[in-house]
Parts: structure tokens; C-alpha cells; sequence
């Protein structure tokens, strides 16, 4: 009986020591080879991570399609007011925290990052140091925008015309990219910290970034539970229920994301927890995957903080409110086609901090080591979130149902 009860905790937190083990490894790794004046092993982990960046990169829109298509074939009529609805309420959001994210850490930034510090300590994560020793390009069979488009389009049709062999072939579609998470993406997701924490220790920067970026990994959490505790409270206001008893019944999702890094891999879960919750079977089979990959909040704060601290070390001061948030109304955009996989919000990311910040190859480094970091605490916010926009947008759609009824 133990053992039954204590094996799922474990498959859970799986992933979870798997990365630790990857970054402690990556980093020995590193050294030794930094040690030896040997760098060839070290571009062999770099070609990996050059390669499977662009599998990532490729996989994108394959999730979205799969996941929000089968969603929205299964929510039945209403399916596109309930999705404008969850992209607004999405966007409002996103854009929240990461205003709010930008002021604390503008506020608190400059207590927790070690005096004297400057950018070029770190030599770009060693990015610049480390070279793939080839790369093959795998373009997206399209952009992460046009995939939700399509994703809508398919899914509010097959709604409509219930055509069963359609609906069959989005729910297959759905299990192949969710096997494709489970069996190829998590799996290689150490191997991918290994090689960056690799690179990160063989140009001798590894303990610094430790060191420079504990205190904002730190800062994180705390904003991002602060968060969860602002959702939880909104969902209850509108519901009437006990926020902390909402909390509560979210707890399951929270840990399983904790420990799969993933807010895709846990939709079961999360699908689940908002039913327990009040939300109907058939809006948290709709809203759960949706929010899974079009809204992730704790990505945008991780982010955003992590944006204010690069530049904070490059430049030496804190950057001006006017000149981010540019990079931020843009980065919404870009965290609601984001896939919930790990690593998926950063890597979807990364050009924008290049075309927006300036950020060169070594300032994308730094960011990717920030965000794999904490990224168990991100996508557990990420996830937990999910079930509270499912309470909250639910209760907002039927008040809205009711009034039109009434009228």
C-alpha cells in the first residue's frame, strides 16, 4: 500500500531529479573538459542543443494544433465567443504581470544582484566560447499565430458540423503530439540543461551565474506564487467559494507540474482539478488545454524579470519603463502561441529578445540557464493558473449567458 502511494509522487518528481543531475553533471562535465583544453566533447552537447532548438522550434505549431484543436471540436456550439473570451482574459493577464513583474523587479533588482557585476564576467554563458559542429535548419510548417488561427478554424468546424471522422482525427491527432511531449521532448529535455550548464562551466562562468541569478530565481517564485494567490482570490470572488478551498483542489496539478515541467504533459491533471472545482466536463476539456498553451504567466514573469537583469548587467542601470514595454506588449503575443512544454516559452521567445533588447548569443545563454533553473516553478504556475482562468472564465460566461436569456 505504500509503495502504491508514494510511486506516483515519484514518477512525478522523476524529471525533476533527472535535471538536477543534468546540471550538477553538465557542470563537472564542463570543467573537466575546461581543465583537459578540451573542447571537442563539449561542441558534441552543443550540436545537440543546436539540433534539438530547432526540433523544438519545428514541434511548436504541431502542438498547438493538436491540443487546441481537439479542445475546441469537443466544446460543442459556443466554442468562438469562449475563445475570444480565454485570448482576451489571456492577453489582460499576461500583460498584468508582466507590468507588474518589470516594477518589483525594478524596485528589488538592485539588492539582490551582487555589486560590481558586470555582463562580459559571464563571457555570454559561454555560448560564444562553444560552437555546434554543424546545424540543420527544420522550419515550422508555420508560425506559433497561424497554428492557433488554424487550430480555431478546424476545431470551430468540426464543432459545427459534427463530422465524426473529423473528430476522430483530432483526438488522434491530440495523442500523437502529447506522445510526442511525453516520449520525445521531456526525455531530451535533460541531455538539453546538460549541454547548456556544459558550455555554462567550460568557459568558467557557471558559479557565477549561480551565484549573480540566485536571488532573482528567488524573486520569481515569490511573484509568481503571489500570482496563484491573486487568481485563486479573483475565481473565488466571482464563484463565492473559499479561495484557499480552491487552492486546494488545485494542489495535485501544481505538484505534477512541478515535477514534469511541463504545463501540456499535466492537462489530465488539470482537467481534472477544475472539475473538482465546479467547471463543468465539458468547458475544462475546452479551457484546460487552451490555457495550456495560451496562457502561461509564470513564463511572462520569469521573462520579464529575467530580461531586467541581463540588461540591468549590461548596462549598469536599471532600464526605463518606456523602453520595455515595447518588449513586453510584444512578448504576450508571443507566450500566447508559446507551447506549455519545457523550455517551450523561452525558446519562443528568444528571437524577440534579439530584434526587441539587442540580446546577442551569449545574453540568450544566460536567459535559457535562468529560465531551465526554475522552470519547475514556472510551469507549476503556469498549470495552477490554468485551473483558476477555467473557474473564473466559466462563471463569466454563464453570467453573460443568463443576461442575454433574460433580454
Amino acid at each position: 500500500m505504500g509503495h502504491e502511494k508514494t510511486a506516483p509522487l515519484k514518477s512525478r518528481f522523476a524529471l525533476l531529479i533527472r535535471l538536477a543531475a543534468a546540471i550538477a553533471l553538465g557542470s563537472v562535465f564542463g570543467l573537466a573538459m575546461r581543465a583537459a583544453g578540451f573542447s571537442l566533447p563539449v561542441r558534441v552537447t552543443a550540436t545537440f542543443n543546436a539540433l534539438f532548438k530547432e526540433f523544438l522550434d519545428y514541434s511548436v505549431p504541431l502542438l498547438v494544433l493538436g491540443y487546441v484543436t481537439s479542445g475546441i471540436a469537443g466544446l460543442g456550439k459556443g466554442a468562438g465567443r469562449a475563445l475570444a473570451s480565454t485570448v482576451l482574459l489571456s492577453a489582460l493577464m499576461l500583460c498584468a504581470a508582466g507590468t507588474a513583474a518589470f516594477w518589483c523587479a525594478r524596485l528589488t533588482l538592485p539588492s539582490l544582484l551582487p555589486a560590481g557585476v558586470q555582463l562580459s564576467q559571464f563571457e555570454a554563458g559561454g555560448a560564444e566560447k562553444v560552437t555546434a559542429l554543424f546545424k540543420i535548419g527544420f522550419p515550422p510548417i508555420m508560425d506559433g499565430m497561424s497554428a492557433t488561427l488554424t487550430a480555431f478554424i478546424l476545431g470551430a468546424g468540426i464543432s459545427t458540423t459534427g463530422h465524426s471522422g473529423l473528430r476522430s482525427a483530432a483526438a488522434g491527432l491530440e495523442k500523437i503530439v502529447d506522445l510526442l511531449v511525453r516520449r520525445v521532448i521531456v526525455p531530451c529535455l535533460p541531455f538539453y540543461v546538460f549541454g547548456i550548464f556544459a558550455a555554462l562551466a567550460f568557459s568558467g562562468a557557471v558559479f557565477k551565474v549561480i551565484s549573480a541569478f540566485s536571488g532573482v530565481s528567488a524573486l520569481i517564485i515569490v511573484l509568481q506564487s503571489s500570482l496563484l494567490l491573486f487568481e485563486y482570490s479573483a475565481a473565488g470572488a466571482v464563484t463565492g467559494k473559499s479561495p484557499l478551498l480552491l487552492m486546494g483542489n488545485a494542489l495535485p496539478v501544481y505538484v505534477a507540474a512541478l515535477g514534469t515541467q511541463s504545463s501540456s504533459a499535466v492537462i489530465p491533471v488539470s482537467k481534472s482539478c477544475a472539475v473538482r472545482n465546479g467547471v463543468s466536463e465539458e468547458m475544462a476539456s475546452f479551457l484546460c488545454p487552451l490555457c495550456a498553451s495560451n496562457y502561461l504567466p509564470g513564463s511572462m514573469i520569469t521573462l520579464t524579470v529575467g530580461a531586467v537583469a541581463i540588461l540591468t548587467l549590461k548596462n549598469g542601470t536599471m532600464p526605463a519603463f518606456a523602453d520595455v514595454l515595447p518588449f513586453i506588449l510584444r512578448l504576450v503575443l508571443v507566450v500566447i502561441v508559446a507551447p506549455g512544454v519545457p523550455g517551450g516559452a523561452v525558446t519562443a521567445a528568444l528571437g524577440l529578445f534579439q530584434t526587441q533588447l539587442g540580446f546577442d548569443a551569449g545574453m540568450l545563454g544566460l536567459l535559457t540557464a535562468l529560465d531551465i533553473a526554475q522552470d519547475s516553478f514556472e510551469s507549476a504556475c503556469n498549470a495552477s493558473s490554468d485551473g483558476a482562468a477555467a473557474i473564473f472564465l466559466e462563471a463569466l460566461l454563464k453570467r453573460g449567458k443568463k443576461q442575454g436569456n433574460a433580454a
